[in-house]
């Protein structure tokens, strides 16, 4: 069976949430309230993502890295709608992340 790939790089949705609950709070469902999300740059990690929306200093400097160790005490949640043909639906669908 031909795969097809989509390019998923570009603007997603990012969040943090209390450790281990997002999935709870319904944060992958598709009408999650995301309204407090932030636009981030993927590809990209959390600490660009956060300083780039004023959230967080330069974690390089100084003792700024004190300042963001709560960065590694939450969970972190992306999202990105895209787009499927109805046809394609039917067959077997992997999303793989590299």
């Amino acid at each position: 069976m031909p795969s097809r790939t989509f390019d998923l790089n570009g603007t997603w949705r990012l969040r943090d949430y209390d450790f281990e609950r997002g999935e709870q709070a319904g944060l992958h469902l598709p009408d999650a309230y995301t309204a407090d999300w932030i636009n981030v740059a993927v590809p990209g990690d959390v600490h660009q993502a956060l300083e780039a929306a004023g959230r967080i200093p330069d974690v390089m400097y100084g003792d700024n890295v004190e300042k963001c160790k709560w960065t590694g005490e939450t969970d972190w949640w992306y999202r990105r709608e895209f787009t499927v043909k109805a046809d394609e639906l039917l067959k077997k669908t992997t999303l793989r992340f590299n």
